[in-house]
């Protein structure tokens, strides 16, 4: 595993660390704490000297009395003018800055204020702190004061389509698979029209992200798949797309752009829940190769087919299917 520096910019003791135990000590807890993850010693050390925040107190005003025969300063109180309200930065400053960007900070003040994703338009599971308690102030003594690590988890997504020739008669369908006799495990079809493998792909893992919130305060999850192109459009892609417009390299609107949203949405979350118990490293995605007898990515897309042979109507009894196995 590669060294990581912590650049402390806010917090009881500011400068680098080289660890997430003196790293948390730091900065859990403290009001506004502000700090970033780097790879490199030297990135850290630039991060330091241009953010660093001085806790030097600010020099009080002198109370002494004017000696004798100087003129003294009558102090006249003005009219209370309104301070003009906080932009829309400041409400992320508490937020672990080296998880989160500003929009996706922005969507988790949505959602904690209201489990809708803004995104996808769909309601989802957001943890009861985050529903009744401001984000900004959750702290790691209140969800996880005994400092536990995280229980270790896998789950594998897959997607699958069929009749592709013919765009008007394609029928998709996804699969999630937490383990065997899970009564997690998902095989649905997709709704909508254009149906496609890729869209399938990435609706699998945003069904799983519902179910990996539910437990995000106490189970860490890495999700296994075998797209390539789901895992470069949600770690690598994204970033450069939202600076774009959300259009490709080619000037086109990005495929699948509501979905990969609701991704990184929920995606922005689960890293926010992982910081907020003091457990470093973010939501893991893992590639598989497809039919290499993987026994979790062979159910996965058991499923997914499945999920593609039933009937897409949502009043279908069949919709969603939540399997055993």
């Amino acid at each position: 595993m590669s060294q990581k520096f912590y650049a402390v910019t806010k917090g009881r003791t500011t400068g680098i660390f080289t660890d997430w135990s003196s790293c948390s000590a730091s900065v859990t807890g403290y009001s506004r704490a502000q700090f970033k993850k780097f790879h490199t010693r030297q990135a850290a050390e630039e991060y330091l000297s241009r953010n660093l925040i001085s806790t030097k107190p600010k020099p009080k005003p002198s109370s002494q009395t004017p000696a004798s025969g100087e003129p003294q300063m009558r102090r006249i109180n003005s009219p209370r003018i309104a301070k003009p309200s906080r932009p829309e930065s400041s409400l992320t400053s508490a937020l672990p800055v080296f998880r989160i960007d500003l929009r996706e900070a922005l969507t988790l003040m949505q959602i904690a204020s209201s489990p809708t994703s803004a995104a996808h338009g769909k309601p989802f599971y957001v943890p009861a702190i985050l529903r009744f308690q401001d984000p900004r102030s959750i702290t790691t003594e209140m969800v996880n004061p005994t400092h536990e690590p995280p229980e270790l988890a896998t789950v594998y997504t897959d997607g699958a389509c069929k009749n592709n020739q013919n765009r008007f008669a394609r029928r998709g369908g996804y699969g999630v698979f937490f383990g065997v006799n899970d009564k997690r495990n998902i095989s649905a079809p997709l709704t909508g029209d254009n149906h496609t493998n890729q869209l399938a792909e990435l609706t699998a893992i945003d069904k799983a992200l519902d179910e990996i919130i539910k437990v995000a305060l106490k189970v860490k999850f890495t999700i296994v798949t075998d797209s390539k192109y789901c895992i470069d459009c949600i770690t690598k892609l994204a970033n450069g797309w939202k600076q774009k417009g959300w259009l490709n390299a080619q000037g086109k609107p990005v495929a699948n752009r509501a979905i990969i949203e609701s991704i990184l949405d929920k995606k922005a979350l689960v890293n926010y829940l992982y910081t907020t118990c003091g457990w470093d490293d973010e939501l893991e995605f893992r590639y598989v190769p497809g039919h290499s007898s993987d026994f979790g990515n062979e159910k996965a897309d058991e499923l997914a087919r499945k999920g593609a042979d039933m009937d897409s109507s949502e009043d279908s009894p069949d919709f969603p299917l939540r399997l055993p196995f």
